[in-house]
């Protein structure tokens, strides 16, 4: 009986609250609320229309840098690859038209682009490491005048067989020749890359575009920065080359810039926009030259390109 009148009266208790608030509601605390939501109202709209305009400015700035970049991207890259030979390799999910309009600016600094490879998720998989060590180690069998491959890991076999495929530590290039072709041919038919056409010449000098920070699964990062450095030692040079985003924590610009392999290979995190590859070509240039350096927007320790960095 106690606990049906503890009952009763917790409901009675309920709907007294629920009166006074209505009652509240519809007095004297109803013109303050309603000025509150006024208030907030506007607020929020003038907040609205301010970040309208900043974000109006900004995308105003970046295509008045985007257009002086272009601009100015003749006469910086004049000759600057001339003689030399460049590969173009995607990894795994990077951006086509990064890739294509690198392609054409080293081909207005004067190199020669030997062809475009597209890295295939499955040569980057992990759980592949036996098979593509294998493959690796057929491709490499009997062929002479590459890296040392006595105690190579699983990816630096796969960086040197892929080389062998498509690169040459020549300035110029290479001929491709029957090992060139077994490699490549060897790669094509595991599905493990794709190339728009047959390449005709082994390039000297190679741009690795990468993805975008979330498309890397766990435990790709180690495996590709291995496989980028044996491909940079069977050849004349390599610079990795990806968004903004590729430069910050997570992205594989950053992992290679925080690795030992940024002693070897270049790096550049703006490369999505003009002035991001005008500094691609000439990170390329410079690999040339048996230099590397870290460059564009995001904890680039070389400045924005070469020979822009502070004291």
């Amino acid at each position: 009986m106690i606990d049906f009148r503890y009952h009763l009266i917790s409901i009675v208790a309920i709907f007294l609250a629920l009166a006074v608030g209505i009652a509240l509601g519809a007095g004297p605390l109803k013109g303050g609320l309603d000025q509150q939501l006024v208030n907030q109202a506007e607020q929020d709209r003038e907040d609205k229309v301010a970040l309208r305009a900043e974000l109006d400015q900004l995308g105003l700035t970046a295509g008045f840098q985007d257009d002086f970049a272009q601009a100015v991207a003749p006469d910086l890259l004049d000759s600057r690859l001339e003689g030399r030979t460049v590969a173009v390799v995607l990894l795994p999910g990077a951006d086509p038209d990064i890739a294509a309009d690198l392609a054409d600016d080293a081909a207005e600094a004067g190199g020669t682009v030997t062809g475009t490879i597209q890295v295939q998720p499955g040569l980057v998989d992990p759980q592949n490491r036996q098979v593509a060590e294998g493959l690796a180690t057929s491709v490499l069998d009997g062929v002479s005048g590459g890296p040392d491959i006595a105690g190579a890991s699983s990816y630096q076999l796969v960086g040197y067989s892929l080389a062998r495929g498509f690169l040459s530590t020549r300035p110029q290039g290479a001929p491709v020749d029957v090992a060139a072709q077994t490699a490549a041919a060897s790669y094509r038919e595991a599905g493990y890359v794709t190339t728009e056409r047959d390449v005709q010449r082994r390039a000297g000098l190679a741009v690795v575009i990468t993805a975008e920070p979330e498309q890397f699964e766990p435990g790709q990062d180690e495996l590709v920065t291995t496989l980028v450095q044996a491909m940079d030692a069977a050849s004349g040079g390599v610079v990795v080359a990806g968004s903004a985003s590729s430069g910050v924590e997570g992205g594989y610009v950053q992992v290679i810039r925080s690795s030992d392999v940024a002693q070897e290979v270049s790096t550049v995190d703006v490369a999505d926009t003009a002035a991001g590859r005008v500094a691609t070509v000439l990170a390329l240039a410079e690999q040339a030259a048996g230099r590397a350096g870290q460059y564009g927007s995001a904890d680039a320790a070389d400045g924005a390109l070469p020979g822009t960095a502070g004291p």
